[in-house]
């Protein structure tokens, strides 16, 4: 199978740019150093400057990660970072982790968050 994403990779860029976000957030990197000197909690993504830039971030990241897919290119930090945001801003666990933490607690029983949050 021929891959056709070389002759698309100018077009990629422009896709990916979105003129009606004026709101562009600074790298990370540029946020994490002084909110983690700052930070009076040992997590430093707990931090409101880096939860505003995940928060506007995120769909930016999927729709990128969506393209990099359509045109069949190599992005696996940004995938990576994808699944991460998924699984730790989900306020359900998925099932793989679920049946996991079951058997290593012991717990195989019925959970209700109707009744647990009272």
């Amino acid at each position: 199978m021929e891959h056709k994403f070389h002759q698309h990779r100018p077009n990629l860029a422009r896709r990916l740019h979105n003129p009606k976000s004026t709101n562009l957030h600074p790298p990370l990197s540029n946020l994490l150093s002084p909110s983690h000197s700052t930070s009076s909690t040992p997590d430093p993504l707990s931090a409101p400057s880096i939860i505003s830039a995940l928060t506007t971030g995120f769909a930016p990241l999927k729709r990128t990660t969506s393209l990099s897919v359509h045109y069949n290119a190599i992005t696996p930090s940004m995938s990576a970072t994808l699944e991460y945001l998924k699984y730790t801003g989900n306020m359900e666990l998925p099932t793989q982790f679920y049946e996991a933490e079951l058997n290593y607690f012991g717990r195989h029983m019925f959970e209700s968050k109707r009744f647990d949050e009272k």
